[in-house]
């Protein structure tokens, strides 16, 4: 050691080691290297949030409306089949696709020959029954117009009579059970042509003319049973009293009305109509027998492309059905349901139908899907306007709108178009896309996604559809200034939408930089860091 003497103070000074001068060197750079970063952090500027940017930029805008529709099939092939043939073959099963063409099955039709000897002898009764009523409904017509004259005339001569008995003979009082008991004889003697309130006019008439109810029942009950033979002058003939020319005139009244009555329906045209209507659905439901064992001798072939949907039949099994075919022809109650004013409609499809039953469907191509337009979106869609179709798996097919309602209809049906607001609409007008290829993904009843031009707008300026706010004013975006990495709040006007990128109106010129996904914080002249660059 070695010691200085400086006055009355002396300084020590001890020899270091090297190991010792290096760990005090470096323990003084972390030291400042703590301090310096220390003061860094208090005093460096704020950065603001990270955000990513994109440029506008010029591109194609397509808009679309897109929306979901319902697969059905545009013509089925129905097969029919009578009960009693025999299946010799059966080529398909359900879910197989044919091609047109393709033999589907075949048959021995001899044992369904009575088939055809019953529809034929329901169209040859009709036919006659129709002609029948023609021939006879000339005679009705005919007597019809005479005794309308005749009515006319007797209604003057019972006025003239009534009007000269108003001072003649008092009329007989009779109850009411009295009347009754002698409408039930009167109606024994004159038969059903006759109602009940046509009968009580004539028991009246009879009293008014001095008749006694005793009397009244003596002539009635002697003329019992005498039918269609009975003469209306053979009752009055049994009678005598001051007004018995009244009473005669007003009885011959009644019968004439009654007659009047049936001339008018035999004469009608509702009921020509309805003779004409049976024997034309006999003639059709003929030909159409004829028609399917032509097509069971030659066997069922596919005539266009499509799907087996059903298949009812087995092969070397004759085909019967627990529900067999209508018997014999019920002229009687059809007739009676005309003349008392029923829709007969069913009857005669009934009448005629059966025999008949679907031995194989085939769904044929093209499919179709129902769709529903709103109101904002009818006018963009046009008939033969190509669209696309994605089905469930993802494959796209080609489509062509092939009808539009002219009927807006209720509907729940929601697109996208609906969802931005530019169709809020409950009701909509149904329309139809052929899907032209339809793959093995393209199920009837199944929905497949529809998409369709609807505006288009070329090289225009575009920007991100993230990039894209939105508050109480209006539209806006945040534009990155690179020489103070702040934002400045833009309105700007959009146009067309397609999905990823909106055309701009106005607000912004191309190369315009502009914050992506801005956080919903950010607020006009906020400092942010870049961390990204995108293209539009």
């Amino acid at each position: 050691m070695i010691t200085f003497k400086l006055g009355v103070a002396a300084i020590s000074i001890k020899k270091w080691s090297k190991k010792k001068k290096i760990t005090a060197a470096v323990s003084l750079v972390l030291v400042c290297a703590i301090a310096t970063v220390s003061l860094y952090a208090l005093l460096k500027p704020d950065g603001g949030p990270n955000v990513s940017i994109s440029q506008v930029s010029l591109n194609d805008v397509i808009q679309t409306l897109d929306t979901a529709g319902t697969v059905e099939s545009a013509n089925q092939g129905i097969f029919s089949i009578l009960e009693g043939v025999d299946v010799l073959s059966v080529n398909v099963r359900v879910g197989d696709r044919v091609k047109a063409g393709d033999v589907l099955a075949t048959f021995d039709t001899t044992s369904v020959s009575s088939v055809l000897k019953e529809k034929q002898r329901a169209f040859d009764e009709a036919n006659a029954a129709y002609n029948n009523y023609i021939m006879n409904s000339k005679e009705s017509k005919s007597q019809l117009v005479s005794i309308n004259t005749q009515i006319d005339e007797l209604e003057k001569k019972v006025a003239k009579l009534e009007t000269e008995a108003d001072s003649g003979s008092k009329a007989v009082s009779a109850t009411q059970e009295e009347k009754s008991a002698l409408s039930k004889l009167l109606s024994s003697i004159l038969g059903e042509n006759y109602t009940e309130s046509m009968l009580g006019k004539i028991v009246d008439s009879l009293l008014n003319a001095a008749n006694s109810v005793s009397k009244l029942t003596k002539v009635f009950s002697s003329l019992q049973g005498s039918g269609s033979m009975f003469d209306i002058s053979r009752l009055m003939g049994g009678l005598s009293g001051h007004d018995s020319e009244l009473s005669s005139a007003e009885l011959e009244l009644i019968e004439l009305k009654a007659k009047q009555a049936l001339l008018s329906i035999e004469s009608s045209s509702t009921l020509e109509s309805t003779y004409k209507t049976i024997s034309d659905t006999a003639y059709k439901s003929l030909e159409s027998i004829k028609s399917t064992v032509q097509l069971l001798n030659a066997g069922w072939v596919a005539e266009n492309d499509g799907v087996v949907r059903e298949v009812n039949i087995v092969a070397g099994q004759p085909y019967y059905k627990a529900k067999k075919s209508t018997s014999g022809l019920d002229m009687t109650s059809l007739l009676s349901a005309v003349t008392s004013g029923a829709d007969v409609t069913q009857m005669i499809s009934q009448l005629f139908g059966g025999a008949q039953e679907n031995g194989i469907v085939v769904e044929y191509y093209p499919f179709s899907a129902k769709f529903v337009l709103g109101k904002y979106d009818i006018s963009k869609v046009t008939m033969d306007q190509s669209v696309k179709i994605k089905t469930t798996a993802g494959s796209e097919l080609e489509g062509v709108i092939t009808y539009i309602s002219a009927v807006a209809e209720s509907s729940d049906s929601i697109n996208i178009s609906s969802l931005l607001g530019t169709s809020g609409s409950s009701n909509g007008v149904p329309a139809k896309v052929s899907i032209l290829n339809p793959d093995k993904n393209v199920i009837i009843g199944f929905d497949v996604d529809i998409s369709i031009e609807v505006d288009r707008a070329e090289n225009v300026p575009v920007i991100p559809i993230e990039a894209l706010q939105t508050d109480s004013e209006g539209f806006y975006v945040f534009l990155y200034d690179k020489s103070t990495a702040k934002v400045i709040k833009k309105d700007v006007e959009i146009g067309l939408y397609d999905g990823d990128v909106y055309q701009v109106i106005s607000g912004l010129s191309v190369g315009d930089t502009i914050v992506d996904n801005p956080p919903t914080s950010l607020e006009q002249g906020d400092r942010v860091t870049v961390t990204a660059k995108q293209k539009t």
